[in-house]
C-alpha cells in the first residue's frame, strides 16, 4: 500500500511547514510501502506558496513532497481533486493544512483500514478517550445531528461525518 497524503492549502502560511514536518515525523505502520505529500495551494492571499516552495527546495526529502497551485481560489474539494489527480499512490489521505487534526492519526486510521479491510475510513474529532478542542456548542451540535442523519442514511455508525480526515482507496473516485 502506497499512501498519498493531499494538503488543501489555503492561507495558513503559520502552521503549512509544522504540517509538513509532523507529517514527516511520523511513524508509520511497516505494511506502507511508502508516502508522498502533495501540497495544492488553492490562490492563497498570504505566503502560503513561497513557504512550503521555499520548505521543499532545503527539505531532504524533497523528492517526496509535491507542490501544485491553483491560478484561482477554488475552494477545498477542487485542491483535493487535483490532489488526486496527482497522486501516484493507491490510497489517500487528505490531511488539513491548519493543524486541528494531528498527522499521529494517521497510523492507526492506516492500521484501522488495513485490519477491518474496508475502503475508506472516516477520522473523528468526538472518539470516547481522545481529547480534543471543542468548538462552539451550536457547531458541535448541528454536526451530531448531520452525523446521526447520515449514519442513518449509510446505515454505519459514524462519530463525525465533518471530520477532515479521510482515507481512502484512490479508486473510489472513480465511483
Amino acid at each position: 500500500m502506497k499512501l498519498s497524503i493531499i494538503i488543501p492549502l489555503y492561507n495558513e502560511q503559520d502552521l503549512v511547514l509544522k504540517v509538513l514536518d509532523e507529517l514527516q515525523s511520523v511513524n508509520y505502520p511497516a505494511f506502507l510501502e511508502g508516502y508522498e505529500i502533495i501540497v495544492v495551494d488553492d490562490c492563497s492571499k498570504d505566503q502560503s506558496y513561497e513557504r512550503v516552495n521555499e520548505y521543499i527546495s532545503k527539505s531532504p526529502n524533497r523528492q517526496f513532497i509535491k507542490l501544485f497551485r491553483h491560478d484561482v481560489n477554488s475552494g477545498k474539494g477542487a485542491a483535493v481533486r487535483t490532489g488526486a489527480g496527482k497522486a501516484s499512490g493507491d490510497v489517500l489521505l487528505i490531511q488539513d493544512s491548519d493543524l486541528e487534526l494531528t498527522p499521529k492519526d494517521i497510523p492507526s486510521m492506516l492500521i484501522a483500514k488495513k485490519e477491518l479491510e474496508v475502503p475508506f475510513i472516516n477520522g473523528s474529532r468526538y472518539i470516547p478517550g481522545v481529547i480534543r478542542p471543542q468548538s462552539s456548542f451550536k457547531r458541535y451540535f448541528f454536526n451530531k445531528l448531520f452525523t446521526l442523519i447520515a449514519s442513518i442514511f449509510i446505515d454505519v455508525h459514524i462519530t463525525d461525518v465533518a471530520c477532515g480526515y479521510k482515507l481512502f482507496d484512490k479508486s473510489l473516485l472513480k465511483n
